[in-house]
């Protein structure tokens, strides 16, 4: 369990957490590609869907552009050390009204102003919270990919589960089809009565397979938004093996160096204290470099001209503002204590949900071996049941449940296996490695494509 402060207290073999997806294949012979009857020629395979669906999704480009306007923000705030010229000019007619008001004289004003700072720590401070919001944007916006990239895998995945339970299904309706078969012809008193359970359990395995077919469609929609694509086919046996910490203690530590949301959390919390330090630079002077040329023609009214050059240190310092700047003040420290809270929110969430996803693995672990014993040991019955012809021997409803608890047993053994599988993504997202993960498996898979082009047929596993 969770020691508070001090994360998981007794370590995980996540070696024990059963099978990956790509296992599924080979485990319940399915096909590969497994096909999805879908108006979509494509297969789609969980690493590319998921860099697929960086590409043009609408988050991904707010984040980014989020990302940008901090940048830009932080470029802004460095201008502020820079030197500034201005250039005024100004040129029209007037009179003295008060010495010689009949008298028209024309009329220049020019100036030309340079003023580079020399003491500004406003600007200094100003600047260097600009490069903690900058940093937190990237945080939120690496957190935005992640949550894309997770939620695509996780849509890809659920849709081969939705697929799975269909063939699942399928192939139960077809072991009791013939098993009807079987018993249409008999006109034994006791096959009547058999006649009508198989037609009942068939009945129950077609609303299934109603709500399955739904199922699918569903997940076909939610792949389609994320991608872009509707794929045909969805290819299992390239489900990427994404790296997990050795142990639950290195999982913490890489939590705490490298997820997004704690990242941005700690970021927000510099930007915060910097910002207090701006709020106190109001009370402190200013002094800049002014360096200007001044020309104007008849100033006064009285017909003149004039020039002046001039270098000047000029200070600024403040003396009162009615006590604006206090409050500003305050405010930000105000801030500062958010932000803090928040911080220690979030470490606490996600240390939370690390240890919801290693006790996940654990219980996984269990229900996987404890459902390949249970699936075995009734593919055996089924089995044996197979082997006997019908007869008045043969116990009708005792066949239907062999073959109903197999189908249950795959379709609970294919749920644990999604499950671990998910609960693997989200460790690695926890920890920082989801993208290295999710994408590194996309280029490696393109890489090895170019080298070897595939030849042959897809593999196709044993009817049911």
């Amino acid at each position: 369990m969770l020691a508070t402060g001090t994360g998981l207290a007794s370590p995980v073999d996540l070696t024990a957490a059963g099978p990956r997806a790509a296992a599924l294949t080979e485990l319940l012979a399915l096909p590969e590609p497994l096909p999805l009857r879908a108006a979509g020629d494509g297969v789609s395979d969980i690493a590319g869907a998921a860099a697929r669906a960086l590409l043009d999704n609408p988050d991904v480009a707010a984040a980014r552009s989020r990302a940008e306007q901090a940048r830009l923000g932080h470029e802004a705030a460095r201008a502020a050390l820079r030197p500034r010229a201005d250039l005024r000019l100004s040129s029209g007619r007037g009179r003295l009204e008060s010495t010689d008001p009949d008298r028209l004289l024309d009329r220049e004003d020019h100036g030309l102003v340079m003023r580079q700072p020399l003491l500004d720590a406003g600007a200094w401070r100003e600047a260097g919270r600009q490069v903690h919001l900058a940093e937190s944007a990237r945080a939120q916006a690496a957190q935005v990919r992640t949550q894309v990239l997770l939620d695509t895998a996780n849509a890809v995945l659920s849709l081969a589960q939705a697929r799975i339970g269909l063939h699942v299904a399928e192939a139960h309706e077809a072991v009791l089809l013939d098993l009807q078969r079987q018993v249409r012809d008999e006109s034994s008193p006791h096959a009547a009565a058999d006649r009508d359970r198989i037609a009942a359990r068939l009945a129950n395995v077609r609303t299934g397979l109603s709500s399955s077919r739904a199922a699918v469609q569903a997940a076909l929609r939610s792949v389609e938004r994320l991608t872009g694509e509707l794929p045909g086919a969805v290819r299992l046996s390239t489900v990427p093996d994404v790296r997990e910490p050795a142990d639950d203690r290195e999982a913490l530590a890489a939590m705490r160096d490298r997820n997004d949301d704690l990242l941005a959390a700690r970021a927000d919390l510099r930007a915060a204290e910097a910002d207090v330090a701006v709020r106190e630079a109001r009370f402190l002077p200013r002094v800049e470099l002014e360096i200007s040329h001044l020309r104007s023609l008849n100033a006064g009214g009285l017909p003149a001209r004039f020039q002046d050059t001039r270098a000047l240190a000029v200070m600024t310092l403040p003396l009162w503002a009615g006590g604006a700047d206090l409050a500003l003040r305050r405010q930000a420290l105000a801030r500062v204590d958010e932000a803090s809270a928040r911080l220690r929110s979030v470490e606490l969430r996600l240390t939370q949900e690390l240890e919801t996803a290693y006790s996940d693995l654990q219980s996984g672990a269990e229900r996987y071996r404890s459902i390949r014993a249970e699936l075995a040991s009734n593919a055996r019955v089924a089995e044996a049941f197979r082997l006997r012809s019908y007869g008045p021997d043969l116990p009708i409803n005792d066949v239907l449940d062999a073959h109903q608890r197999v189908a249950q047993s795959r379709t609970d053994l294919v749920q644990v296996v999604v499950s671990v599988t998910q609960t693997r993504w989200r460790l690695a997202r926890l920890t920082g490695g989801l993208e290295a993960g999710l994408l590194g498996a996309h280029e490696a898979g393109a890489a090895a494509a170019e080298a070897a082009p595939a030849t042959g047929t897809p593999r196709t596993g044993p009817a049911e």
